[in-house]
């Protein structure tokens, strides 16, 4: 085969306007041992597109099912109905109970100073916290300059 029109069909094929026909003849020009000179740069090209046409998977990939993930998933649901059937069945109880109704003021007043007490001392737990987190910020703008 002329080897300008072979020229002339890799210019069409690399401008993806070829037909078919067009590319089985560039193949089959390309497979062959006496290739023009000039075209001899292109044959890698063809060669390796037949060969990679020819090319099969070594074997079949087998995917697991994500059977797991879904046992994980009903194991949480039932856990979260199991919670709110129990906070809900708690909150009923507590609500049918006497919640501490005095009717001597003065064992109400004590009741209520160490309520006040305790929730005192919780809060100045909490501003030691607090004030950990204030000196760590502290240090760190130190050493990183903020």
């Amino acid at each position: 085969m002329d080897w300008q029109k072979i020229e002339q069909l890799i210019d069409k094929y690399f401008e993806g306007t070829t037909s078919l026909e067009e590319e089985m003849v560039l193949k089959n020009y390309f497979s062959q041992e006496n290739v023009a000179d000039e075209l001899k740069q292109f044959q890698p090209l063809f060669s390796y597109l037949q060969l990679a046409k020819e090319e099969t998977a070594p074997n079949k990939t087998v995917l697991k099912s994500k059977k797991p993930f879904k046992k994980w998933i009903s194991i949480a649901a039932v856990f979260i109905l199991i919670a709110s059937l129990t906070t809900i069945w708690n909150l009923k109880a507590t609500d049918s109970q006497d919640l501490g109704t005095f009717d001597d003021p003065e064992i109400a007043y004590a009741e209520t100073l160490k309520a006040l007490e305790l929730l005192a001392s919780n809060v100045n737990y909490g501003m030691e916290s607090v004030n950990y987190i204030n000196e760590y910020e502290y240090s760190k703008n130190l050493i990183f300059k903020n």
